[in-house]
């Protein structure tokens, strides 16, 4: 599911990314816009869910989003020339988060490619190597469809009367 993010969007995008840099740890980045770009992530899935994300500078608990109690880690990568065939974690996979998102940008389009729970991912995940890094990846072709977790969470907002 694609969402289109207006020039204010994207500036209000570095402007947290901007700020967030300087409370986080800058070794652990795949490139130097890695906090923007994890925010228009963060941002295109609130305006798909209807959720909010966090605005703030401080690092988040390892998720970025709850709903009921289920927590959402939006996992966003840069397009770029070689084919995103993983939604990869942090190894090793002790995997705190309930669902995982994977979502990618290409300029101001970010695409929310699917989603998988935790089980699936420690279930079918295994070690994948990116650059000198091993993560811990889901292949893309096993992902759930992004409209099936946007409906459960909107279920979830209503029955907890969540507007």
């Amino acid at each position: 599911m694609k969402v289109i993010l207006s020039p204010e969007m994207v500036e209000e995008c570095r402007k947290i990314g901007r700020a967030r840099e300087k409370n986080l740890d800058s070794t652990d980045r795949w490139h130097k816009d890695a906090d923007i770009t994890g925010i228009m992530g963060e941002l295109a899935f609130e305006k798909l869910t209807g959720l909010t994300m966090d605005r703030g500078t401080k690092p988040d608990n390892g998720w970025d989003f709850e709903v009921c109690g289920l927590t959402i880690d939006v996992k966003t990568r840069l397009q770029s020339n070689h084919e995103i065939r993983h939604l990869s974690v942090k190894m090793p996979p002790v995997l705190r988060v309930d669902v995982y998102v994977l979502v990618i940008v290409e300029g101001n389009a970010v695409d929310v490619i699917g989603w998988t729970p935790k089980a699936s991912m420690l279930m079918w995940g295994a070690p994948t190597e990116f650059g000198d890094k091993t993560f811990w990846g889901m292949p893309v072709t096993m992902l759930w469809d992004t409209k099936q977790l946007v409906d459960k969470i909107t279920k979830l907002m209503v029955m907890e009367g969540i507007e």
